[in-house]
């Protein structure tokens, strides 16, 4: 049968698989037409915008910012398929080798972005810098809001403000205080989620930062905040007059035990919960709260914060997985610990649901190998599963190793 004559439906269908391998989408649209317009669906559907510096000229615009405007206006037609925009300020989206020598982000000056998210009606967007926090102690790689040229500041407001728009992400943002940071977002009714990490503030002396007069009710599903690489913003989250109780999916990573604790508080009925800890504490708080599914912690000593945590466990009747992951320190000896073993068996008896205790050791992928990537996790596990019989035994444990970029960004924590 002629491809003309199959159903659009199920063309959709098979296109509709396909939704995230751009190359086979691109053969699908070239192959024929009545694959096209299933396919740009899903080519269009998320657009990134990457600085190209040149490196003799610092003031050089990114080339892609350009190329997209010239085909939002000679083909309009694609701007109704772009519903998420990933705006990288500073960076590449995997390497921050080439760093060491500070530019401006580009999209201070930019002329032609203003103009792309005229043309646009986004449901999700990210401003991120892949900067390595530890060289940005000049704050260099962050967005200065207040500097932005006035077109980009107003196109961005636009879009932070659309009652369409679903998910903010911003990973690198300079701020004059906790309330101008907010109202960005407060007009956005259809919110649901929110990503803010390396976020700083110019002005000192912070304010409350939300009128005790004016409420701020987003519906936001998803939450994270990370204040581990800039100035410490968790506890401006935490107002009466800020509304988080509809928040399921909660990430926090912050040095402050205090705002921690209370920012799950007020998040109330969180299903799936992640952590990061700078310090292995002596005990957790008693409880994360009734509702939890999941929960996935990320700190500098696994088997030491797996103590803490199954010494001090509440009863969580839904809590099915648990997820223990630390960085790869070829240094730190992996040896068998009865107490620990101990504390496991008497708290499982209140995880009635718990089906996976997850041990995930975390390695930057230009660190080895791929041989010795390989062969070190085989030597790792088999370590882990000698110092762990009694999560062995009962058929929970899984262990996992991954590679990520070393650019300073822990993907999941920010």
């Amino acid at each position: 049968m002629a491809l003309r004559h199959f159903p659009q439906e199920l063309i959709d269908i098979i296109v509709d698989n396909l939704h995230g391998d751009i190359p086979s989408l691109k053969s699908c649209s070239l192959a024929a037409r009545i694959f096209v317009a299933s396919a740009r669906t899903h080519l269009f559907r998320k657009i990134e915008i990457i600085p190209q510096y040149d490196y003799q000229r610092f003031d050089t615009p990114p080339s892609t910012c350009p190329k997209l405007y010239q085909l939002l206006t000679s083909s309009p037609h694609v701007a109704p398929f772009v519903k998420e925009l990933n705006i990288v300020l500073i960076g590449t989206r995997s390497d921050a080798d080439n760093l060491e020598d500070r530019h401006v982000t580009w999209i201070t000056g930019g002329r032609t972005l203003p103009l792309v998210l005229a043309l646009l009606n986004l449901r999700r967007i990210s401003l991120v810098e892949n900067s390595r926090g530890v060289w940005d102690s000049h704050r260099q790689g962050a967005m200065n809001w207040t500097t932005l040229g006035r077109q980009v500041r107003e196109g961005l407001a636009g879009i932070f403000s659309s009652q369409r728009l679903e998910s903010i992400h911003i990973r690198g943002i300079m701020v004059e205080s906790p309330h101008q940071l907010l109202s960005l977002f407060s007009e956005a009714t259809s919110l649901r989620e929110l990503s803010l990490s390396r976020v700083y503030f110019t002005k000192e002396d912070q304010p409350d930062p939300w009128p005790a007069l004016q409420s701020w009710r987003p519906r936001l599903r998803s939450l994270l905040a990370s204040d581990t690489q800039s100035d410490s913003f968790c506890q401006y989250l935490i107002n009466s007059s800020i509304d988080l109780s509809g928040v399921r999916s909660l990430t926090i990573a912050t040095e402050s035990n205090e705002w921690r604790e209370k920012l799950i508080r007020v998040c109330g009925g969180v299903e799936h919960l992640r952590l990061r800890y700078l310090e292995i504490p002596d005990l957790l708080q008693p409880s994360f709260g009734t509702n939890l599914r999941t929960i996935h912690f990320f700190t500098v000593s696994t088997l030491a914060f797996m103590s803490a945590f199954f010494k001090s466990c509440p009863h969580h009747p839904r809590l099915k997985s648990i997820t223990f992951e630390e960085r790869d320190n070829e240094n730190q000896p992996i040896f068998i610990n009865s107490s620990l073993n101990a504390a496991i068996d008497v708290a499982v008896i209140n995880l009635p649901s718990l089906k996976i205790v997850k041990i995930k050791r975390t390695v930057w992928r230009s660190s080895y190998p791929r041989t010795l990537f390989l062969r070190r996790f085989a030597e790792w596990s088999a370590a882990v599963r000698a110092s762990l019989p009694s999560l062995g035994r009962r058929g929970l444990l899984r262990l996992a190793q991954s590679g990520v970029s070393n650019n300073g960004v822990l993907q999941g924590f920010e």
